[in-house]
């Protein structure tokens, strides 16, 4: 495994284009060694955060500290930092021997030992013998290749990735995404990765940073995004989710039990939030594939005429087969909406189902994210 990790602290770090405010006093660490993404949507500021990283972009405000040393105003080669594009930025024209050392050239090594390292990372990227090869002469997936081992190399501190995958098919990104993480792990290196795609973050990532309008919503790990969001756009963006408004009919210390027209919904309150009264309003969020279902007609299913807490009759509208898992939507009686995610093989031995079948729809009060920020502090 390689040596040289380094963490990478941003204090208030702003960057405005005139009237636009593109990263807005963003503070964050990045542990040495660790793989954060940066995860949010177009516009989000993921990209010029990274850049002010880099030093591609200069901070309108606060600073960049890498590896304990303030580099805010440090020039791109002096701060320890290695960028890989998406669009791979290879040098059309050189071997690709030549472009994967071609920052040991810059650095001053000799061409034995600069080809001598290149034709080891060759080796690691899977793509030993193709040395004398040019750019053209590769697939998309084997220049992207070449693009990481380059921006490798060179041993820095922190790797940032740009969307590197972006402009790759579908089955190619996930080869490169499995890849990428074996890679890291290999090396040990910090990677800041930038993407808007979930699936990436959550699967590569030891933790991930959801961005929204220059701000992060929430930091945590892949679990902690996906099954316990802090705000109804981390609930929505990170996954499919359904979106409760609810009233508060008790509280205490562990939890809270809530009303949303004829549901009754037990939920756990978050770390260090203050119990809500009586009568707060309320933003809870139930992700699809958290609901379990019981079909009507068989054997003790629709005993009672109203079910207990965390649990409800539906009566199903819409149905769509996705290979993996059946995604429908039912309706209440009294007119909620929930969507519900059925893995394919929880339904191996049931009849088909279909609009107008009926359902007892269940979860448990774990499952269950409190979402409104106004929670947030004793």
């Amino acid at each position: 495994m390689d040596t040289g990790a380094k963490d990478v602290e941003l204090v208030d770090v702003s960057k405005s284009y005139g009237s636009v405010q593109a990263v807005e006093k963003l503070s964050l660490h990045v542990r040495a060694g660790e793989f954060l993404t940066l995860l949010g949507p177009s516009g989000c500021g993921k990209t010029t955060l990274l850049r002010m990283i880099a030093g591609l972009e200069q901070v309108s405000g606060g600073r960049v500290v890498v590896g304990g040393l303030d580099v805010t105003q440090f020039p791109p080669n002096r701060r320890d930092t290695s960028i890989m594009f998406q669009d791979y930025a290879l040098f059309p024209h050189k071997t690709i021997i030549d472009n994967i050392s071609y920052g040991l050239k810059l650095r001053g090594v000799s061409r034995g030992e600069r080809e001598r390292r290149a034709l080891s990372w060759l080796d690691r990227i899977g793509l030993g013998g193709f040395e004398r090869r040019m750019p053209h002469q590769l697939s998309g997936g084997q220049r992207q290749r070449v693009a990481l081992a380059r921006s490798l190399i060179i041993s820095p501190g922190v790797l940032l990735l740009d969307e590197p995958l972006g402009a790759l098919d579908a089955n190619l990104r996930l080869q490169l995404r499995d890849e990428l993480r074996r890679i890291h792990r290999d090396v040990g290196l910090t990677f800041i990765y930038v993407t808007h795609d979930q699936d990436e973050a959550l699967t590569m990532s030891d933790r991930i940073a959801v961005m929204r309008q220059g701000r992060i919503e929430q930091l945590d790990d892949p679990v902690g995004v996906f099954d316990r969001p802090k705000t109804e756009f981390c609930a929505r963006f990170v996954g499919e989710c359904n979106i409760i408004e609810a009233e508060v009919v008790k509280s205490r210390a562990s939890g809270i039990e809530c009303i949303a027209s004829d549901i009754v919904l037990e939920a756990p309150l978050p770390d260090n939030a203050r119990i809500p009264e009586k009568g707060t309003k309320i933003t809870l969020g139930l992700r699809p594939a958290s609901v379990t279902v019981k079909l009507s007609g068989a054997e003790d299913h629709f005993e009672f005429s109203s079910p207990e807490s965390n649990a409800v009759f539906l009566r199903i509208a819409e149905c769509s087969f996705t290979g993996q898992s059946l995604k429908l939507r039912g309706v209440s009686k009294g007119g909620t909406a929930l969507d519900v995610e059925i893995l394919r093989r929880e339904l191996y031995d049931a009849d088909p189902l279909k609009p107008g079948d009926e359902l007892l729809a269940s979860w448990k009060s774990s499952d269950i994210a409190i979402l409104r920020n106004d929670l947030d502090s004793k």
